[in-house]
């Protein structure tokens, strides 16, 4: 009954499409929401869902009647597909067919078809038929990874698949098919393998024989060549190979059949007008050629393919290794190598076995060892990785004879079909041949006719050559064979290859490879590829054959060029005939050749004209170069074809000034080989220069290649090669005059090549590097002029792209550089030429001239209003005083390099340098540490993107679309500005400022801090940064904001006016004439996405209404009665830009959650809104007849409100939008992302810098802009589904999955049409016509993009002054903040210094102490207008006095106040800063003075490098470069040694410096920082000397020193601060030492009445000495310690307690209580107090270094020893107990007992009376061995079993003791001394 239905309605769709063909080719009913299409579907889908829910099958008989009324007889062709896809949406779900159905529509429906006229759904039918089928018969077999296995080769439906894949006219059926059919011969059961070679041979059976039926039946037609010669028959080669008695006979036959084959020969030409059969010969080659591939072993073959028999292009890969700390190396191979090649070669470098080698690209595993790389896909510029499996690698090895290569290589016949179908005229043929020939085994006779050369005579062998090189159409075959008999890969060399290489050269095959590179060789017709590469094969031999190795076979002959090139070739022929037979014996490869066989191959070789050589290598050269093969033909010469770079074609430039698409690889690879072996031969025949050189077509061709080639490589490959003819050009410099002086009048040319152009002027600067002679040398001060001229108007760069300024820079450099003139750098003396400040003023710093000037950084009202974007940094005019012209970070490094050039030993020049400098940048201190810019460069075509505060996304993607509206932009902008004081809290205002930072700000995104803070919430609170929200939401909360706002201040209604429009709501009654209309505006319409497939369906469902009918019945209140209505919605006014927002979200009741609908919704680019307004329908009712009672009708009010409604109807161009931005939302309903896809408006760019075009798109990810291509708008807004094809390893194989995509459009902004752009073309006709704006080189680094560009279009906006002011002030300091924070700068800073550093080697200062007296005033004596570029010899000692000044300026300032305080990333350079400095004290006792000076002159900069920086790394340098300076100025000055007469100025600045250091001591907030390197520094330059420590201690830094060491101790986490105590306590030991303390008495017995006396008097000099000396005293003379430092060290005990709780690991702090407890009684008392104190405090850990420190006090060998032993052993009154009553009493951990006990033990061995303390306690100490014992025993060990000596029971914390030698030491020392 359903299939009856499908019946009926489709023989009525036929009836009523036939009766409506003529007005459409579509079906569709009077209703315009049941399309027939829809109708159809649904009727299909009820069938499949009935067969499915009843468990049966559809019978043959149903389905043979469902086929022939949907796709026999279909209404149109949609339903065949739409028949084709129900099928095989029934054979997914394959019961719902019988078996019968199946065989049915298998053998009879599908054939019927024909196979050219396939379509997809149709293919996709036959494909699932075909593996159910046969699959059900057993024919195939699945296995568990979805593949099949052919078990019987008799498959139905393998005839028809035949026919598919030979005649399918869609790629996509093609290439299934094909791969089809290759897998069911390939994939083959274990019963078929048995006969592989059977079925093998019968596959290629039927391809040769449909191939051969192809070619006969006209889809190739046979045509005349011009050359008769153009091919080579099979039956010549063979007639070659036949042996007869005479040799001469043999040559003879071999030319009459070659004569005889040419005469019948033809060349294949494929007939494009005949389709079918050029189809089929292109797919019989794909099939043949897939089939070799797929059956082809994994190891590499006795027999190699013909593309492994030649060496292919060489390439550098790269190789990755797949291991922990992963490492790339690169491998050189070439195109035609063996994978196993390259495993060998990785195995070796890994140092690993071949077999274990796995090498993966792009995820796949690469195993075939038989392919070639270009096979793999390798060939040039990609990356492997290698790893290293765990076993070794097996490899299935195949029976050779059996593979489809070989078979096919016993068929010459098909070579020759091969080779005629290579010169077909479609292009697919000619390549399909070509890659089968590349496959196949080298042509058995050709190979073998070749290798028969070593058996002939050389006029054999020449006749021989001579028909191989003149079959034209295999030429390229013959030379890839002899490419590979003359230099074999994949094969090592034997003797056989020498015999060869002897035999071919004797042959005269040099002059036949020669000839080869005439013009007149290969036909004009010959394409590029056979051109190529014939070019690059004879390129190689003929560079291999005439090496070295092959000198003596060139003499140089008289030739038909000019008489200069005849005599000095004639000049080299007899002098070096008879050079060179020496090397015969290497090239004909025999061990011992006797010279009688020289002279034998002398005499037959050929005399070789190395001048026409040299001329067709320069054609080839230049042809490749410029990437077009034809102009090496006869009628192309170099001299003409430098028209081909100029001139225009109708639709582009033949060449476009840009390196986006280079040269193919190949001819960039011929350029390559051409050019070096143009350059060989020049080198080995220096008589041909002066005719090469001075010929005009060289003149072109050099000029041309450096301009004109697209290809870097070549255009620097060739300025090398050129650079190095100018190096050996050493007699009459006739190359680098001819050179330099083609260049030279070039030089405006290379100014209309800005992209190509840098080579060119790196050449030129070389050139004038090596000039000579007074000639060249004012040729060069022309040059130099010339280029100021044309510095001085330079142009600002209109893109990226600054190689022409960096071109005449760097010329500018090595001019001035060559002539020594630095000079005219200077602007105030009379030979400068004010170059430094042009440099600084305009190229690089433009910014500086503002900021210098206070007026130019706040704009007054009058300039705002006389000029809007004046102080934007943008001029009507085009002027811009903010844009640098160097715009690039190469031009700026150039610039740089030639101030630096200027400044380097030039006096006036350095220093206008060093005061520029000092004044734009220097003259402020960074405020932070770790300082770097917080903001980027405005990106690639000037727009300003948002920053995200967490969860904004929402906010930036609506406001890029709000600002990208020019109408939105400028009535925003224009609007009245608001008071000051509600502008924190104004939204508007805050809208107004972003803005105006949008258009205005020259920062790569702007942050709204301001719209945060005022934007508030429903409830009014601040919203909830982090929180995500719905921007569609968001879009109607501003839209009402704004204009409320303007509403409120009586101005106009910006977003209502762009974007409002008005709904009717429409309620037509359908009973009687009467209808209800209400308006309503509108901002937005939101239309389904669920269940829709596009916006055109949304919207007619937006409109379409619903039927008000029964209990929902509309009233009338005209007619008093219900009555059944139809209500909808439509537009009856439409926006200026139309939103359309379209609902992605939805809610689930089931789950109860929301979700977001990820289903595809397509959407035009242009839109017709026509049809969903009132106008719109109301025509479509007119037009449309009544419908049947039974559908749903709307019925019109009246005949004349329809007509009425008609007669409003506008214009199309009303009506029509285009697309103009995307709001995208990615991820899902609960978390994601917006951005936005915005398309630019003509003339709306809003830098206009020529990086935007219009009707290009931009992409708006927050913070990112770039550009955006409109071919991408489908996958990325669309929605659905996509398809990844995943790889999986263990099956070595592919399976695609689909996954949903993320991202899909949520909002739609369409802007009405220009009248002008307006098409009739339909929505799919449009769809995705939109083209991406071209992408600029972005090999150099971004431009610098600034407000610096005209507005032409914005000119009339009135921004608000507050708006304009904030965006200049803020574009200014971003500006001259990146300009400064870069590293370029930086490092240019370094090198100015550097540059300089040289000249302190020629002064005559001396670095002697005492000299600077006689210099220290003379820096100003000298003019500042005086020579000083080197023309009077070495500088003088003012000049380099002031050098000197000037660089230590430029340094400190540089360093203290910007480097220092940069990010670790611009830090680089800091250790290269350090060493510099350090040289310039060692060097220079000026340099040094002004270091100190400035920091006497800004003690900040001491304070906080040395104690509040935060990053140690910093203190560290800064303390490294002080201590240096100073240690500098005590060597240079005073020296270490104390001089009283020492005089006051010289001394004066280290006792100025000191007084700014020890002034920090009296600052009690020190201890608030780290100071570890302000006591390093201290404590260093009190380690200098004598008179170091009197400066020191002559200002009493003792006191100071120990009040902050105890202030420091004091702190709760002191222990953190252990470096510095030790640099304290040093500090202080050092100082301390050096005072005589000996008279001074103990506090306890009298107090010092010393008082410290004046300078000279504070040494004491007395000589007595003392009875018991302290030793521990610093070698005198001695100081009398100050009055403070007696106070604060000998009276006072806390400064001791703190020294010994934490000098334990500080010698200096240990030797410093040595000497204060020297003969000191109550220093002594106080010391060990303290000891015994931590002992009784102190865990294990510190047990250790107090016993240490107590040790060494003990051992003082003074009157007080005695008293120290008593004390420590048994304590003192005035102490705690001592350590005989500690170990016994005090509860303490094992370890600390042991460790006290064996002190104790130590102690008995050392001093006697110990045994006395101990015999006075002996119960306690029997305790303690007792205690020491048990521990010991209670291990269980026995004696035996000790641990090893290494450990010790003091490191342990196990929490027992071990039974350790030492322990074991101890107990029985204790033991013997409680028996003694």
């Amino acid at each position: 009954m359903v299939v009856s239905s499908v019946e009926k309605y489709m023989k009525g769709a036929r009836c009523f499409f036939s009766a409506n063909s003529s007005e459409s080719n579509t079906f569709e009913p009077a209703y315009p929401y049941s399309l027939h299409g829809a109708q159809l579907k649904e009727r299909l889908e009820f069938l499949l869902f009935l067969v499915q829910s009843s468990g049966a099958s559809l019978s043959k008989g149903l389905a043979e009647r469902i086929w022939d009324c949907i796709i026999e007889n279909p209404t149109c062709h949609s339903d065949k597909e739409c028949g084709f896809s129900w099928f095989c949406e029934a054979l997914d779900k394959w019961t719902l067919l019988s078996q019968d159905a199946q065989m049915s529509i298998l053998t009879k429906k599908l054939p019927m078809i024909e196979p050219s006229s396939l379509s997809l759904a149709a293919w996709r039918c036959f494909l699932r038929l075909f593996l159910w089928v046969n699959q059900s018969m057993e024919k195939l077999k699945r296995t568990h990874m979805d593949e099949y296995i052919t078990i019987d080769l008799d498959l139905i439906g393998l005839q028809y698949l035949w026919w598919i894949a030979l005649c399918s006219s869609q790629e996509p059926i093609t290439d299934q098919s094909i791969s089809l059919l290759r897998e069911v011969y390939t994939s083959l059961g274990d019963t078929l393998q048995e006969s592989v070679l059977e079925i093998r041979q019968c596959f290629i059976d039927k391809c040769l024989d449909y191939l051969e039926k192809a070619v006969e039946s006209g889809g190739v037609k046979w045509s005349e060549l011009s050359d008769c010669s153009s091919t080579m028959s099979c039956n010549m080669v063979e007639g070659t190979n036949e042996e007869t008695d005479k040799v001469d006979d043999k040559a003879t036959h071999s030319a009459k059949s070659v004569e005889g084959d040419m005469s019948e020969s033809r060349s294949l030409a494929v007939d494009s007008g005949f389709l079918p059969e050029a189809h089929q010969v292109e797919h019989c080659l794909k099939i043949l050629r897939t089939f070799i591939i797929k059956c082809e072993g994994r190891c590499p073959r006795l027999t190699p393919p013909h593309t492994a028999f030649f060496q292919g292009r060489p390439f550098m890969l790269g190789v990755s290794t797949a291991s922990k700390h992963s490492t790339r190396l690169d491998l050189t191979v070439h195109t035609n190598e063996y994978l196993s090649s390259l495993r060998a070669k990785v195995a070796k470098l890994l140092d690993q076995p071949s077999s274990r080698i796995r090498l993966t690209y792009l995820n796949r595993e690469i195993v075939h060892e038989s392919q070639v790389l270009w096979q793999c896909g390798l060939i040039g510029g990609e990356t492997i990785t290698a790893s290293v499996n765990l076993i070794d690698r097996v490899s299935k090895v195949s029976i050779e004879e059996h593979l489809p290569g070989v078979l096919l290589s016993k068929n010459v016949k098909f070579y020759d079909t091969l080779f005629q179908l290579a010169t077909a005229s479609d292009t697919n043929i000619r390549e399909e041949a070509l890659s089968l020939l590349a496959l196949l085994p080298t042509h058995p006779h050709i190979l073998g006719s070749f290798q028969d050369l070593c058996t002939k005579s050389p006029e054999e062998g020449k006749c021989l050559l001579d028909v191989h090189f003149g079959v034209r159409d295999r030429l390229l075959y013959n030379l890839q064979v002899l490419d590979g008999l003359l230099m074999p890969v994949n094969q090592p060399v034997d003797v056989q290859t020498y015999k060869f290489r002897s035999s071919f050269i004797k042959a005269g095959g040099v002059q036949n490879l020669l000839a080869i590179l005439e013009p007149e060789a290969l036909l004009e017709g010959v394409d590029n590829q056979m051109r190529r590469g014939c070019y690059l094969s004879s390129l190689r031999l003929l560079k291999f054959l005439l090496s070295e190795k092959f000198d003596s076979f060139l003499v140089v002959p008289s030739s038909e060029v000019s008489n200069a090139m005849r005599n000095d070739a004639m000049t080299e022929k007899n002098d070096d005939s008879d050079k060179g037979l020496e090397g015969m014996e290497a090239c004909v490869g025999t061990p011992k050749s006797s010279l009688e066989q020289h002279h034998k191959m002398k005499e037959v070789s050929d005399v070789i004209d190395m001048a026409s050589v040299v001329v067709a290598l320069r054609r080839i050269t230049w042809a490749a170069a410029i990437g077009h093969l034809s102009v090496t033909g006869p009628h192309s010469p170099v001299v003409s074809v430098s028209k081909l770079t100029t001139g225009k074609s109708t639709k582009k430039r033949a060449f476009p000034d840009d390196d986006d698409g280079g040269l193919d690889p190949e001819d960039e690879y011929l350029c390559f080989e051409a050019m070096e072996f143009l350059m060989l031969c020049l080198m080995k025949h220096k008589c041909l220069w002066r005719s090469f050189f001075t010929s005009c077509d060289t003149e072109h061709f050099i000029v041309g290649i450096l301009l004109h080639s697209p290809d870097k490589s070549v255009r620097y490959r060739a300025a090398v090669n050129f650079k190095l003819c100018a190096i050996e050009d050493n007699q009459d410099r006739i190359a680098h005059k001819q050179v330099l002086a083609a260049l030279l009048g070039a030089k405006s040319e290379a100014s209309q090549h800005p992209k190509r152009c840098s080579h060119f002027w790196e050449l030129l600067a070389h050139l004038f590097c090596n000039i000579e002679g007074t000639e060249e040398h004012e040729l060069a001060k022309q040059q130099l002029d010339e280029e100021l001229l044309w510095l001085e108007t330079a142009p600002t760069a209109v893109d990226d792209d600054d190689r022409l300024l960096e071109g005449h820079l760097h010329l500018t450099r090595v001019l001035v550089d060559v002539l020594k003139c630095q000079i005219i750098g200077a602007s105030r003396c009379e030979q400068g030429r004010g170059l430094i400040k042009l440099l600084m003023q305009k190229f690089l710093f433009p910014d500086c001239i503002m900021l210098l000037n206070d007026e130019a950084s706040y704009p007054t009202k009058a300039s705002i209003q006389d000029g809007q974007f004046s102080m934007l940094g943008v001029s009507t005019e085009g002027k811009s005083p903010l844009q640098a012209k160097c715009g690039t970070r190469g031009s700026r490094e150039r610039a740089f390099q030639l101030l630096i050039c200027l400044g380097t030993h030039c006096k006036e020049s350095f220093e206008e340098i060093v005061d520029l400098i000092k004044k734009i940048h220097l003259s402020e201190q960074i405020a932070e540490w770790d300082h770097s810019p917080s903001y980027g460069r405005k990106a690639l075509g000037g727009y300003v993107g948002l920053k995200n505060a967490g969860a904004t996304c929402y906010m930036n993607s609506v406001f890029q679309q709000l600002f990208m509206q020019p109408e939105v932009r400028r009535s925003v902008l224009s609007c009245t500005e608001c008071d000051d004081v509600e502008k924190a809290n104004s939204v508007f205002f805050q809208i107004q400022a972003m803005f105006g930072a949008l258009l205005g700000s020259s920062l790569d995104h702007y942050t709204p801090q301001g719209f945060w803070c005022a934007y508030r919430d429903y409830n009014g609170m601040p919203i909830n940064l982090r929180e995500h929200q719905d921007a569609f939401e968001f879009f109607n909360r501003l839209y009402d904001a704004i204009d409320e706002t303007l509403k409120a201040t009586h101005q106009e209604t910006t977003l209502t006016r762009i974007f409002g429009g008005v709904f009717v709501q429409q309620i037509i009654c359908r009973g009687c004439p009467h209808r209800s209309e209400r308006e309503e505006p509108f901002a937005a319409i939101s239309v389904d996405v669920k269940n829709k497939r596009d916006l055109t369906e949304s919207l007619e469902a937006f409109v379409r209404g619903d039927l008000l009918e029964g209990d929902n019945a509309y009233y009338c209140a005209e007619c008093g009665v219900k009555i059944d209505a139809l209500k909808r919605v439509c537009v009856k006014s439409l926006p200026h830009t139309l939103v359309i927002h379209l609902k992605r979200f939805d809610f689930d009741y089931e789950t109860m959650q929301r979700l977001k609908l990820k289903d595809r919704f397509d959407f035009p680019t242009r839109l017709d809104m026509k049809p969903y307004t009132v106008e719109g329908l109301a025509l479509r009712e007119s037009q449309n007849h009544p419908a049947p009672s039974s559908v749903v009708t709307e019925t019109s009010d009246t005949d004349n409100k329809v007509d009425e409604a008609v007669n409003h109807l506008k214009p199309d161009s009303y009506y029509h939008y285009d697309l103009v931005g995307v709001v995208v939302h990615s991820g899902t309903a609960f978390a994601g992302h917006y951005y936005s896809y915005i398309k630019q408006r003509p003339g709306d760019h809003p830098l206009n810098c020529g990086h935007g075009q219009s009707g290009g798109w931009i992409a708006f990810d927050d913070k990112n802009v770039e550009p955006y291509d409109s071919k991408d708008l489908e996958k990325d807004c669309f929605g659905g589904k996509y398809t990844v094809d995943v790889y999986d390893n263990f099956s070595k194989t592919t399976s695609p999955q689909e996954f949903d995509r993320p991202n899909s459009a949520y909002m739609l902004f369409y802007e009405k049409s220009p009248p002008e752009n307006v098409s009739t073309s339909s929505p799919a006709q449009t769809a995705m016509s939109l083209s991406r704006a071209e992408d600029e080189d972005s090999d150099e680094a971004v431009r610098e993009i600034s407000l610096c560009e005209q507005l032409p279009s914005l000119s009339s906006i009135q921004m608000p002054a507050s708006v304009h002011r904030s965006v200049w002030q803020e574009n200014l300091r971003f500006i001259h903040e990146n300009r400064m924070m870069d590293k370029d700068y930086f490092r240019f800073i370094f090198k100015l210094v550097e540059m300089n550093y040289d000249i302190l080697d020629t002064s005559p200062t001396c670095n002697r102490r005492g000299g600077l007296i006689a210099t220290e005033d003379l820096e100003g004596s000298q003019s500042a207008c005086g020579p000083t570029n080197g023309e009077s010899g070495a500088p003088d000692t003012v000049e380099v006095n002031v050098f000197s000044r000037l660089m230590i300026t430029l340094s400190t300032q540089f360093l203290l106040n910007i480097y220092l305080r940069t990010h670790s990333s611009l830090r680089e350079d800091i250790l290269l800063w350090k060493s510099l400095l350090c040289k310039l004290f060692e060097r220079n006792m000026v340099a040094c003075r002004t270091f100190i000076e400035a920091l006497i002159g800004h003690p900040q900069w001491i304070e906080d490098y040395l104690l509040k920086c935060p990053i140690e790394e910093i203190q560290q340098i800064f303390a490294s470069i002080l201590l240096h300076a100073l240690r500098c100025a005590v060597l240079l000055w005073h020296g270490t040694s104390l001089r009283t007469d020492a005089h006051a100025r010289v001394t004066f600045y280290t006792n100025a410096l000191l007084d700014v250091l020890l002034s920090f001591l009296r600052d009690l907030t020190l201890t608030k920082y780290p100071c570890r390197q302000y006591f390093q520094v201290m404590l260093e330059y009190a380690s200098m000397g004598v008179a170091q420590r009197f400066q020191l201690l002559n200002r009493a830094p003792l006191s100071h020193l120990v009040n902050i060491t105890v202030i420091i101790a004091s702190r709760a986490n002191f222990h953190a601060s252990t470096v510095d105590f030790a640099c304290l306590h040093s500090l202080i030991s050092i100082l301390l030492r050096s005072c005589n303390i000996s008279q001074l008495q103990n506090q306890a017995e009298s107090n010092s009445k010393t008082t410290l006396s004046k300078c000279e008097n504070n040494v004491d000099m007395s000589k007595s000495p003392a009875s018991h000396p302290n030793p521990f005293q610093l070698p005198p003379p001695h100081f009398v310690l100050p009055k403070e430092a007696v106070q604060a060290v000998l009276n006072q005990r806390t400064y001791i307690s703190v020294l010994i709780e934490t000098c334990s690991e500080c010698e200096e702090a240990i030797k410093l209580v040595e000497f204060l407890s020297w003969n000191k009684e109550s220093l002594t008392m106080w010391v060990l107090q303290d000891l015994l104190e931590s002992l009784y405090r102190t865990v294990n850990n510190d047990v250790r270094s107090v016993l240490t420190l107590s040790l060494r006090i003990l051992l003082l060998e003074d009157n007080l020893q005695k008293v120290r032993l008593k004390t420590i052993l048994l304590g003192h009154e005035s102490t705690r107990p001592g350590i005989m009553t500690l170990i016994v009493t005090k509860v303490m951990n094992i370890q600390k007992r042991y460790m006290l006990l064996k002190f104790l033990v130590r102690l008995l061995n050392v001093f006697p009376d110990t045994k006395l303390h101990i015999r006075e306690r002996a119960s306690d100490w029997k305790v303690v061995v007792d205690w020491l014992q048990g521990e010991i025993q209670a291990q269980g060990l026995s004696s035996n079993s000790l641990i090893p000596l290494s450990l010790s029971n003091e490191d342990m914390a196990t929490g027992q003791l071990q039974r350790t030698s030492s322990a074991e030491w101890t107990l029985v020392n204790a033991r013997n001394a409680l028996e003694s």
